[in-house]
């Protein structure tokens, strides 16, 4: 955090590259579905939230933030953030900051819009939750929270293939370390925190059945 904020009061190119990748992500998907829906995706890295969105026609058609394609910006645009993008690379904790300040714009800059947004992300502790969902709300916005599950051996799986994936292309594996990090910080969602909560078991229903 310390690093985010010397970077952010120090150098002016930090704070222009955030505002460029906001400009950029939203013209992308300036065009997507009008309205006052907020989803808030919630899962674990591999349980299927990805798949679900790229899958589901109501989600398809919305304006998406991705953390994964902030990273993809941020680390494009920022030299210093440049490492193994494992969690225990030396840029990891101030891409997860820089990514939660470009997150926060985003979806200003959509609720501003009137545009029917979803949020892709882990989103696993109800603080960040809660801000989000305020932020939503105070623009009129309807929330739904999606929470997206599967069995912890299913789960498991999906983590040691991706990890051996890795290590068949000589890459760090860290997926099922991750997994251990999140599940830590989970706090389990409560019926009350959106204006509608639904529990998508994505080992067993196809992502193109769910209706919102």
């Amino acid at each position: 955090m310390v690093k985010t904020i010397y970077h952010l009061i120090w150098f002016e190119y930090v704070r222009y590259a955030l505002k460029e990748i906001v400009e950029d992500i939203f013209k992308e998907n300036s065009k997507k579905s009008t309205g006052n829906t907020f989803i808030l995706l919630v899962g674990f890295t591999h349980s299927g939230k990805e798949t679900l969105v790229k899958n589901n026609k109501q989600l398809r058609e919305m304006f998406l933030v991705h953390s994964d394609e902030i990273h993809v910006y941020l680390n494009e645009s920022l030299r210093f953030l440049r490492d193994d993008n494992t969690i225990t690379g030396e840029a990891y904790w101030e891409r997860q900051f820089l990514t939660h300040i470009v997150r926060k714009m985003l979806l200003r800059r959509a609720f501003k819009s009137n545009i029917n947004v979803v949020n892709d992300s882990a989103n696993l502790r109800k603080r960040d939750r809660s801000t989000k969902l305020a932020l939503a709300k105070k623009y009129g916005y309807q929330t739904i929270i999606i929470q997206v599950q599967c069995p912890e051996s299913v789960l498991l799986k999906r983590l040691e293939d991706s990890d051996n994936k890795k290590s068949d292309l000589d890459q760090s594996s860290n997926w099922v370390a991750l997994y251990a990090t999140q599940k830590s910080r989970f706090c389990p969602v409560k019926g009350n925190e959106a204006d509608r909560v639904i529990h998508y078991h994505s080992d067993f229903l196809k992502p193109e059945y769910l209706r919102i």
